[in-house]
């Protein structure tokens, strides 16, 4: 048996000794999962390959409470952050969602935070050019789900005191040959 399992061991030393770092490189994963207080259910994704740019790398690295791979099938990405007008207890569903400014297709993710918070960052990835309206929601009154009297809701470019809460007047975000930090918005109570 030691006869056997010798020249494994030495194929396995030798191609180590002739492997290139610079050309093959040893596989990691770089994703780091939610900030502290908040986790990930079935519709957040951590970043995948198809959103990274030529190089490997995100266009906008970092550490997002939301990171969610779009089915928009680019790789320019949005990030930023948006805050609440209350904070939400531990235990409660936040929704984002990028929909296409023209209308059609729209990608949601959503968590579960584990602590109270009262600010949510997030990284929307695999974006094509074009313009799309961002809205982020949460459940505050404790039923589960987003979208109810009391709950918060807002799209981007309103505040936590002034929520842009329909459709027709949320401001577009246009990606063209370029990724777009330092999106901050507020939402507020959904009356």
């Amino acid at each position: 048996m030691r006869l056997r399992y010798a020249p494994v061991l030495l194929v396995t030393i030798l191609g180590g000794a002739c492997a290139s770092f610079d050309e093959h490189p040893p596989a990691t994963n770089d994703s780091v999962g939610p900030a502290s207080g908040l986790s990930s259910p079935s519709g957040a994704s951590d970043a995948s390959a198809d959103a990274l740019d030529a190089s490997g790398e995100h266009c906008l690295p970092g550490t997002f409470n939301i990171d969610k791979l779009t089915t928009f099938g680019g790789n320019l990405e949005i990030t930023g952050s948006f805050r609440t007008a209350a904070v939400i207890a531990a235990g409660r569903i936040v929704a984002i969602t990028i929909e296409n400014a023209t209308g059609g297709e729209a990608t949601s993710a959503e968590l579960t935070t584990t602590a109270p918070t009262d600010s949510i960052s997030f990284r929307l990835s695999g974006l094509a050019k074009g313009s799309y309206v961002v809205r982020a929601q949460a459940d505050v009154v404790g039923t589960s789900a987003v979208g109810e009297v009391g709950d918060l809701d807002g799209y981007y470019d309103g505040a936590e005191a002034q929520p842009i809460q329909t459709r027709a007047d949320a401001r577009t975000l246009v990606l063209d040959n370029a990724c777009i930090d330092k999106v901050v918005f507020g939402i507020g109570v959904t009356l």
